[in-house]
């Protein structure tokens, strides 16, 4: 499927489209998006605009299979990519992303390469949305650019902030020294065994010596079971000088939070809401795309 002739479509919208391959090319596109879902055959998709601000591609697939995707569109402003990790992906140049949201599912059995390119691609934004399994695979080689400190709005989708993912997100949070807003969503329901997660406390953040924590101003977070949540959120209290807000999600079972919040050394005086949890998704642990419905419904 070739679409090249077309020099009036602004607006281009393709939805559940079966074919092996998608080229779409035109001077006059503003704005894509492709959807499709669990079944799809598309092997490569390739988008080229010079007037494209917009794309969104949620695509999702259950059989391995070589697929790519080619974006070409230096004007692009806004970037949602929901779905899974292709074995190619290439987005080139973005120097006028303004706002990325990348919820990328890995499975092992999937091979890929050119991946740590989608960092270098994603350098100029300011708003950033990233699943948990997208963070492990982009941050693969254990390695952050600073380029990412354009980022000023970090949101996050984890399972729950467990052993197994707290040293990524120092990483992630290491290349972001202009950081002034956090938002951290957690599904513990996701774990069918709810691991416990306390193996990085307090003096392991200040250790990291994070340049975005005198820049942050606002917080939102969910905890989960375990306490590397609970004891980033006093990390956080007692070291972010400029924060003015934090708003925390808790589990029935930590009413008393509240309680040792007051008695917590904060180096600023900021607005603190607590809001309990209700109401978790019942879910097993889904692909990207149909996890897309919770994040939908995100009250964050």
């Amino acid at each position: 499927m070739s679409s090249s002739s077309c020099k009036c479509i602004k607006d281009l919208r393709l939805y559940e489209v079966s074919a092996d391959n998608i080229t779409i090319q035109s001077s006059s596109l503003e704005s894509f998006s492709y959807v499709v879902h669990a079944y799809s055959i598309l092997c490569n998709l390739s988008i080229s605009g010079e007037k494209l601000a917009h794309i969104h591609i949620e695509w999702g697939f259950y059989k391995p299979r070589s697929r790519s995707l080619y974006i070409s569109a230096p004007n692009l402003k806004t970037l949602k990519w929901f779905g899974r990790v292709l074995n190619h992906q290439e987005l080139g140049e973005l120097v006028c992303l303004e706002k990325a949201e990348i919820l990328l599912e890995h499975k092992e059995e999937y091979k890929f390469d050119n991946v740590s390119e989608i960092l270098g691609s994603i350098s100029r934004t300011k708003a950033l949305t990233l699943l948990e399994e997208t963070v492990k695979v982009l941050l693969s080689e254990r390695s952050m650019p600073s380029t990412l400190n354009n980022v000023s709005f970090l949101t996050l989708h984890v399972g729950c902030l467990n052993d197994g993912i707290v040293p990524e997100m120092v990483s992630l949070l290491s290349g972001m020294s202009n950081l002034n807003t956090l938002h951290i969503s957690t599904h513990p329901s996701f774990f069918l065994d709810k691991p416990e997660a306390c193996g990085f406390n307090k003096k392991f953040w200040e250790s990291q010596n994070l340049a975005f924590i005198y820049q942050l101003n606002e917080v939102k977070i969910e905890l989960c079971h375990g306490s590397n949540t609970v004891e980033f959120v006093f990390y956080i209290l007692e070291h972010a000088q400029n924060l003015q807000k934090m708003v925390i999600y808790y589990l029935p079972h930590q009413s008393n939070l509240q309680q040792r919040v007051k008695k917590c050394k904060m180096a600023s005086a900021p607005t603190i809401i607590f809001q309990k949890k209700v109401g978790e998704a019942k879910l097993c642990r889904l692909d990207a795309c149909r996890y897309l419905t919770v994040l939908r419904n995100d009250r964050l």
